[in-house]
């Protein structure tokens, strides 16, 4: 008996939805600025340990591709961006392996485009990033 009362708890936790809520996935606006028609790098996501040895690279993937150009996901390295009062500050003076988010708009056009990515980290931090871009 005790059998089946775990077995139908199991098939009920299974059809409800999952728990994951607003707290779970950090969201961010970003602004950018492009001009029109060339391939400009928007965002860099990196991860390294406090002795400025790289982590695996985040995942980035499209979630709301751009109305009028395209996102390219790409391995890259960079420049960290640690402000002074995080242990890992002393890594903003080496370049990291990253992933790179490139926007390029379609050729001749001016004006707004919005687009967003979801980011995971090795650590299963997920971010949405929403690129408000101001095509020029």
């Amino acid at each position: 008996m005790k059998v089946f009362f775990a077995l139908v708890a199991l098939l009920v936790t299974a059809c409800l939805p999952p728990q994951a809520s607003a707290q779970t996935i950090q969201t961010y606006n970003v602004s950018r600025g492009a001009l029109s028609g060339t391939f400009q790098q928007i965002g860099f996501y990196y991860s390294v340990n406090a002795d400025c040895s790289p982590q695996p690279r985040a995942t980035v993937r499209i979630a709301t591709p751009p109305a009028h150009g395209w996102f390219y996901i790409e391995p890259v390295a960079g420049y960290p961006n640690f402000p002074a009062n995080n242990q890992r500050y002393q890594c903003n003076t080496r370049q990291v392996p990253g992933t790179g988010v490139v926007y390029r708009s379609q050729d001749g056009y001016l004006g707004a485009d919005t687009g967003t990515v979801e980011v995971l980290f090795a650590s299963g931090l997920l971010q949405q990033v929403r690129f408000d871009i101001l095509v020029r």
